[in-house]
């Protein structure tokens, strides 16, 4: 059996430094997959999309994503709060970092300031399959509009960058399933 060694890794999507025994699975800060997270070598490590200039139908995508990221965040925020069952709250607060993450990411890529949230739903009436059911649906509508991104940003890393998002959001989808069966 060998054993597990010291490391750093870095994330190429968040930019997160990880010390790690082993080649961690999971980046903690925004939940990209393994692909994602380097030894570093020598000089500074890349993070994906930065430091590029996009065309404007790409720049207007990016900020229609940062508005989605933003707003699910402040979803899970008030999520949290209205959940009855604590790991329910505990796993949405969790989310909601991770979401808070991926628009603070998106804010970097696309050189914009981080605008504030524009959906704050109340909450206080809905159970909580019911608050599992919104954030199912949220999570799907964020998949479809990276999706309708890939096109245009297709052979460019920022196309890397919606893919890894797209593959955590439909985590976050998996997650919110197998939580349905807490709360029946």
């Amino acid at each position: 059996m060998t054993e597990a060694l010291p490391g750093v890794w870095f994330c190429e999507l968040c930019g997160e430094v990880i010390f790690s025994l082993g080649p961690p699975s999971r980046c903690p800060s925004c939940g990209a997959w393994p692909q994602l997270l380097v030894e570093p070598l020598e000089g500074p490590p890349r993070i994906l999309a930065r430091g590029q200039s996009w065309p404007q139908q790409v720049i207007d995508g990016g900020e229609r994503a940062i508005v989605q990221e933003i707003d699910t965040s402040e979803l899970y925020s008030r999520v949290a709060v209205a959940a009855q069952h604590p790991l329910l709250r505990s796993c949405f607060r969790c989310l909601q970092r991770v979401e808070g993450r991926h628009a603070a990411l998106l804010c970097a890529i696309f050189k914009v300031k981080r605008p504030s949230p524009a959906l704050r739903p109340d909450l206080s009436s809905y159970s909580d399959a019911g608050l599992l059911a919104l954030v199912r649906e949220r999570e799907d509508d964020t998949i479809g509009l990276y999706r309708s991104q890939l096109l245009l940003c297709q052979g460019t890393q920022l196309e890397t960058v919606y893919r890894a998002l797209m593959d955590i959001e439909a985590d976050h989808n998996a997650l919110a399933e197998r939580l349905k069966g807490l709360v029946g």
